[in-house]
């Protein structure tokens, strides 16, 4: 029998918490790490910000394998498998300073810049980072799947406390990260780093998988029936791009990850900028997480408890977000910008919790880990831009100034495109609260 908002879906809850602190948490303390290949290796923000940037799509790209494998394993299996590979791929980052041929990745990744200007051991770093970034991508999924399947009514709250675990491992790791580096350089750090990821296999224990039981069909739907395992599976992935609603999602998904992985990245390095020293500029990325935390576990009860309408939750942090980075640049104390940092990561954690829960309101849960997976898989071409994006910014222009007007820029067009909500809803499966 199912058990829903009651009794073990709240372990599993915590075990989901752990898991997403042990090892994405470490992801998300990226903006420590960037700084750190800056001064050891001596490359521009550009190149620092390839690791990063290739992990988070690796991450992405892998994550429509779940899809995919949820037909063929069990959650847990694929959770603790996962952790493991993102432990072991921390593991490697140790041997970084070895050299590490490989022309095609080079010419891969690096495109316009010159060969003979590279460090080939630096490289290697690069590469081992993403095997990380590969189990990132499918341990995010698997939680997401887990959880959906234990929550109906709280569904948004048990989520936020699943995505609390990265907002505090992201609070906690990076002041833990800075004084790692100090004592054991980089090299170090990430094995002890990886020590912290394995903990994350003990929380994938103790998921124990319930079926996936949707509601009444939607009208997108056409029950397609194949003899074979694999025609099976596809019908199951093609079918999602019939809803109108999975394409506004997926619009304001990478919007949403725009903001999430470049105001963190940078933000260090914008301090840095404004003559405040690294040490105290680390403390920012806490006060972002600090507020990411406090938006991921206060969005549940305003749509589960209070009752308010997911899509005006959405469009209000939306909003919000793009005033406060819009104003960002005009002030340059530390003060300013550790309410900065708290605010858009607050707005960023209300945002959090939302994907996953109108992905199961509007395509239904049978749906869920396709769709959840193909959007992320889809974002996950984003990244490619952003060492571009940001070494344009920051290396060409001079300042990051202008990247904040434009991230203020794409939220304004996500309001937008939730205001028009109605406009793409087919027949949703369960209506949305």
């Amino acid at each position: 029998m199912a058990v829903i908002d009651r009794g073990w879906s709240w372990v599993v809850s915590a075990a989901c918490f752990v898991n997403m602190l042990c090892v994405i948490g470490l992801y998300r303390a990226s903006g420590v790490i960037y700084s750190a290949i800056i001064d050891t290796f001596g490359v521009t923000r550009e190149e620092a910000t390839w690791p990063f940037s290739l992990a988070g799509t690796i991450g992405l790209l892998v994550s429509v394998c779940n899809g995919i494998l949820c037909q063929l394993f069990t959650i847990r299996t694929i959770a603790i498998s996962a952790t493991l590979v993102s432990s072991i791929g921390l593991a490697l980052c140790f041997t970084a300073h070895e050299v590490l041929p490989l022309t095609i990745y080079l010419g891969f990744i690096y495109g316009k810049l010159s060969i003979n200007s590279i460090i080939l051991y630096r490289i290697k770093i690069y590469i081992i980072w993403n095997i990380t970034g590969f189990g990132i991508g499918i341990i995010n999924v698997s939680c997401l799947i887990i959880t959906c399947q234990y929550f109906k009514k709280y569904k948004t709250i048990a989520i936020g406390v699943l995505y609390a675990g990265t907002a505090t491992g992201s609070f906690i790791l990076p002041p833990l990260i800075e004084y790692l580096l100090k004592i054991y350089g980089l090299r170090g750090t990430f094995l002890i780093l990886s020590g912290i990821c394995l903990q994350g296999m003990v929380a994938a224990a103790l998921y124990r998988p319930q079926e996936l039981d949707d509601a009444k069909p939607n009208k997108c739907e056409e029950k397609l029936k194949f003899a074979s395992k694999p025609a099976q599976i596809i019908s199951k992935w093609v079918i999602i791009f019939r809803f109108r609603i999975f394409y506004l999602i997926w619009i304001t998904y990478a919007v949403y990850h725009f903001t999430y992985f470049i105001f963190p990245t940078v933000i260090v390095d914008y301090a840095s900028d404004l003559n405040i020293k690294t040490n105290k500029g680390v403390f920012l990325l806490s006060g972002y997480c600090i507020g990411d935390l406090c938006g991921r576990l206060s969005c549940g009860w305003a749509t589960d408890v209070l009752r308010i309408k997911k899509k005006y939750v959405i469009i209000a942090s939306f909003l919000l977000q793009a005033v406060i980075l819009l104003i960002t640049p005009f002030y340059n104390s530390y003060i300013f910008l550790m309410f900065v940092s708290a605010g858009v990561g607050y707005f960023t954690g209300c945002l959090m919790p939302q994907w996953p829960v109108i992905f199961a309101d509007y395509l239904g849960l049978t749906h869920l880990p396709f769709a959840i997976g193909t959007v992320l898989t889809l974002t996950g071409f984003l990244p490619f831009c952003f060492p571009y994006i940001i070494g344009y910014y920051r290396d060409i222009k001079g300042s990051y100034s202008s990247l904040y007007f434009t991230c203020a820029g794409i939220n304004l067009l996500a309001v937008l495109l939730w205001s028009l909500e109605h406009l793409f809803v087919d027949r949703p499966i369960n209506s949305p609260s």
